[in-house]
């Protein structure tokens, strides 16, 4: 929840009178494709705008409704409990990566999920510029992500 306080507080048209709050949003229904950027831009006193190299975890599969059940109505949370789960189950499809010490310079590379079918098991493949190169998920899961792809 976003707080509402001080100059961003909430005006209350009963009291006449700024009043902290807390702001929610929910989504009622995802779209096919969930897209997250992850930003890997800080700023220093000392050197301005750096890269920022650190890992980030994330899953190969997600669930949305584990992650925002304690964060849901009780009116959507019951009707989230009637849903199948599969339905609402992500799975991670590709990965844009960046090589290079800095913001400004380097190269943006992807790792792409073979469509299921296309192979036996899960297949990934590194697209840098013209050259397709097999890798193995841990592979995948070791890169600096800048976005990543899900698709249910």
């Amino acid at each position: 929840p976003e707080k509402l306080e001080g100059a961003n507080a909430y005006w209350c048209e009963s009291c006449k009178a700024l009043c902290d709050a807390q702001r929610s949003s929910f989504v009622k229904h995802l779209p096919p494709v969930v897209v997250f950027s992850i930003s890997r831009t800080r700023w220093t006193m000392r050197s301005g705008k750096c890269k920022d190299e650190r890992w980030v975890e994330f899953p190969h599969t997600w669930i949305p409704s584990q992650l925002l059940a304690d964060l849901m109505p009780s009116s959507t949370q019951d009707q989230q409990d009637q849903r199948d789960p599969a339905q609402d189950t992500y799975h991670l499809r590709a990965v844009v990566s960046h090589s290079g010490c800095f913001t400004d310079v380097g190269h943006y590379f992807t790792y792409v999920l073979a469509p299921p079918g296309a192979s036996k098991g899960e297949e990934w493949h590194m697209l840098n510029d013209s050259r397709v190169t097999r890798v193995s998920q841990s592979h995948v899961t070791d890169c600096q992500a800048y976005m990543l792809f899900y698709e249910r």
